[in-house]
């Protein structure tokens, strides 16, 4: 049960905040400023009644983390059945040292800490973004995602994974 481990050594959302610089940090405020736009999620979000753990294996000084973190912090606090902790990735290297990750990188497991899915880096509409190679398109719309404007993206396709998971169980179907 190595995730259990990697999981108990991780830090919580408010610990992996406060040892960000400032700079950053304000990356993070863009991505909190902006959790009125989840507001409209909390009903799917409370009809999740599994436990679920969710590792971010992150830094404090990657934008992408000091984004995309505070977006299942969002989720924890709005669901007692989900908890988050946060873990660099020397310390995740140091369980995992021949896994390559990229930050930041959510490794969403069952309640016996088991994976049942990933969320790498972006959500997938800046993937496709990045993708079509259009520089200009790149650079207006990361300059978006950096004020955070894409945090719903980011719950949603969190969502979904934990949310076929238990419908995948209902069904009888456990991955």
């Amino acid at each position: 049960m190595k995730y259990k481990q990697i999981f108990n050594s991780g830090v919580t959302f408010q610990q992996f905040y406060d040892t960000a610089q400032d700079r950053y940090k304000n990356y993070a405020n863009n991505a909190i400023r902006n959790y009125l736009n989840l507001e409209r999620y909390l009903e799917k979000v409370s009809s999740i009644t599994s436990k679920f753990n969710i590792l971010a294996i992150g830094e404090n000084w990657c934008i992408d983390s000091i984004i995309n973190i505070p977006v299942v912090h969002w989720l924890e606090k709005n669901n007692e059945n989900i908890k988050l902790k946060v873990i660099d990735t020397d310390s995740y290297s140091k369980f995992m040292p021949n896994e390559k990750v990229i930050t930041p990188t959510f490794i969403i497991m069952n309640q016996e800490y088991q994976e049942i899915g990933k969320w790498v880096q972006y959500p997938k509409r800046i993937i496709d973004v990045v993708e079509s190679k259009d520089q200009v398109r790149v650079i207006v719309e990361k300059r978006r995602y950096r004020q955070g404007e894409y945090i719903v993206d980011t719950l949603k396709e969190v969502l979904d994974i934990l949310i076929n998971y238990r419908n995948n169980i209902y069904l009888g179907r456990r991955k």
